[in-house]
């Protein structure tokens, strides 16, 4: 704390004595006259060149865009370059060049983190990146950045053999934060290389995606983490302590990665393949670390974590190949022309829109019934992402009006009751009551 008390100190004293030495005075007072022109001449400036490329952009469909994303800037570049040319006059001259050389860094500021959130857009780190670049700039104009870069330093503790303090913290999360960033870059182009080869399957390509950028942000970190000079030796005692905590509070959630590492390996799953499993039939939308989405046919998301998909029995739809064979029974009665009724039945699934045309439906006879003759018609689909459900529904209802328009009946169970004798039936005298009733 008493680092803090002295460096605060020196902020306050040094502030003040460049205030009155170069800013009220008689130079800063004719310096902040000239920067009031250059501000007035590069608005006007900007104006004429917004002007003239509005009209080129009204021309040029295409370069619209680019050229409206760059209208910021015209200001404080045009600022930014008088400015730095007069302010290099005055250091020829001797002049002090304070109020410029505030003003300059103002406006190179602006204009990097415009660029910044240009190529970040909505990032969450950039606000306080931002920020750090606003503070680091300022005291770069008022010559206290060693003097707070000294400060930083010895606001800290030693670990291990290692020397931690606020400085080295920014330096760490700037860097890891910049290296992470290009190792993000990195596993986005190659994963694109790799998305568009048409040798590689897609459980392939996902495992080797996930993997190069795990592997490619790790490394990143190791960078960073040597860069900023932290021994990773002083990592052994919390490295020990996750592996306990892996061990017992994770371990769940380690062996769900664990599963879908040798999911993607044995590419027994991938998206796009129909699977049951429990009470759970959809297609699979992806895979993750952690689990895989199944998207059921009544639009519900089941996030099914991989090691069920280890451990439990998994009927794999379209593992193979993509076609399944349904069936649908029905009965008819002992008086119908059978090989009529098996042709109907045919006829009517081929005119079912999912049905296989490729596999054409089979009628066959399944059993002679009680009360029916039982028939079964068997056929293919090579869509069950659609469900089976609503494929066997219009199937049974194709049979009923093509039944219907032949007079093929669909006899419903019965019985025949013989009744050998009847027992005698006799007439009960019923004694009724007398009621006298007075008047």
């Amino acid at each position: 704390m008493e680092e803090l008390k002295v460096y605060l100190i020196t902020l306050y004293h040094n502030i003040y004595d460049q205030a009155t030495r170069d800013i009220f005075t008689r130079i800063g007072l004719i310096q902040l006259g000239i920067l009031v022109t250059i501000l007035v001449a590069s608005y006007y400036l900007a104006m004429f060149f917004k002007k003239n490329l509005r009209h080129i952009s009204e021309k040029k469909e295409k370069l619209k865009p680019l050229l409206d994303s760059f209208n910021y800037f015209y200001f404080p570049i045009f600022f930014f370059i008088i400015a730095s040319a007069i302010r290099f006059a005055f250091q020829q001259i001797g002049w002090n060049d304070l109020l410029f050389n505030i003003f300059v860094t103002y406006f190179a500021v602006r204009i990097i983190n415009r660029l910044l959130k240009i190529l970040f857009k909505n990032a969450l780190w950039l606000p306080p990146v931002r920020v750090i670049i606003w503070i680091f700039a300022l005291l770069k104009v008022l010559k206290l950045l060693d003097v707070t870069l000294v400060a930083m330093d010895k606001i800290g503790f030693d670990f291990g053999g290692t020397h931690l303090s606020l400085l080295i913290l920014v330096k760490g999360v700037l860097t890891i934060l910049i290296t992470l960033w290009l190792a993000d870059k990195i596993a986005d182009l190659m994963n694109l290389k790799i998305s568009k080869s048409e040798r590689l399957n897609p459980s392939l390509k996902i495992l080797l995606s996930k993997t190069l950028r795990i592997t490619l942000l790790i490394f990143a970190i190791l960078i960073a983490i040597d860069y900023i000079g932290i021994k990773l030796t002083a990592f052994a005692v919390l490295g020990g302590a996750i592996g306990v905590g892996i061990g017992f509070g994770l371990q769940k959630i380690v062996s769900n990665f664990v599963c879908g590492f040798f999911l993607l390996m044995d590419k027994s799953v991938k998206p796009g393949d129909v699977i049951e499993i429990a009470n759970t039939f959809g297609t699979i939308q992806s895979l993750s670390g952690r689990y895989i989405t199944v998207l059921t046919i009544e639009g519900k998301e089941h996030l099914i974590p991989n090691e069920d998909l280890i451990t439990q029995r998994v009927v794999n739809w379209s593992h193979s190949n993509r076609f399944i064979r349904l069936a649908v029974d029905v009965g008819v009665a002992y008086s119908t022309d059978i090989p009529l009724a098996l042709k109907l039945l045919e006829e009517a699934t081929a005119n079912v829109k999912r049905v296989s045309k490729y596999r054409a439906p089979q009628a066959l006879i399944t059993n002679f019934g009680n009360s029916s003759i039982d028939l079964r018609i068997t056929f293919w689909i090579k869509d069950p992402e659609f469900g089976t459900d609503n494929i066997t529904s219009n199937v049974r209802l194709e049979i009923w009006k093509i039944f219907k328009k032949n007079n093929i009946q669909i006899p419903f169970p019965q019985n025949d009751v013989y009744i050998k004798s009847m027992p005698e039936q006799t007439n009960p005298t019923i004694d009724l009551p007398i009621v006298n009733k007075e008047l």
